[in-house]
């Protein structure tokens, strides 16, 4: 009977090892834009692996205290010592294969772990080029400010709203509005425009293809509100 429930434990385990790494694959496989649900999702790996891991170590120590018992029963159990005999030999072979799956999840940890380092140092470094593309963009405003009646409104680091004033020569206080967003790889996005212009895509294309430097492109879209006028 022992020899049974030590055959159902390891093949038990082996399937909560195969699920650990089912669901590990699966997550190595899906793209996450989100940078936080990105680190939460290698924390959890990290988490579940050392989970594992210690769940292994646990079951190798039980396993040689029942490989302990057995050798007590063979001592006073002649009768019974080579049924006994095959039933550690189980046991003793589970014993010495454990390690070495340990060794591969205690890797696969290492390598999780690296690949979150890089991940949040990757994260970082385009944050902080789009923190200087977003200052050059507020200085290129300020420069305009005066000379084309524009203002600008939203938070550091996130979405910039353009606000023209002065364009329509019967209600000056007129706001003609678009808004801007920087994507991965530098690129441009409006986000909003009002009133919405026929010409947006095509300045826009300009304005990712290095075509047009951003300020003509703050001009370029003053003069098409004019036109509306």
């Amino acid at each position: 009977m022992m020899s049974e429930r030590s055959t159902v434990d390891v093949e038990q385990l082996q399937a909560e090892l195969q699920s650990a790494r089912d669901a590990f694959d699966k997550w190595a496989l899906e793209t996450v834009s989100a940078a936080d649900q990105l680190r939460e999702n290698h924390i959890r790996n990290i988490a579940d692996l050392k989970g594992d891991i210690q769940t292994l170590q646990q079951r190798q120590q039980q396993l040689s205290l029942e490989a302990d018992k057995l050798k007590q029963r063979l001592s006073v159990e002649k009768s019974r010592e080579q049924a006994l005999q095959a039933e550690l030999g189980l046991v003793q072979a589970e014993e010495v294969a454990l390690p070495l799956k340990i060794s591969k999840l205690q890797e696969a940890l290492h390598l999780e772990e690296a690949e979150l380092r890089r991940r949040e140092a990757a994260i970082g470094q385009e944050e902080l080029a789009r923190q200087k593309t977003m200052a050059h963009l507020r200085k290129d405003l300020e420069t305009f400010r005066s000379r084309l009646g524009l203002c600008f409104q939203g938070v550091p680091g996130k979405d910039l709203s353009f606000v023209f004033t002065n364009i329509d020569p019967n209600d000056h206080a007129r706001q003609f509005i678009f808004g801007v967003t920087i994507q991965k790889g530098r690129t441009y996005t409006v986000t909003s425009c009002d009133p919405p212009l026929k010409a947006m895509e095509d300045l826009v294309h300009a304005l990712n293809d290095g075509s047009i430097q951003f300020s003509a492109f703050v001009q370029c879209m003053r003069r098409h509100f004019q036109q509306l006028c």
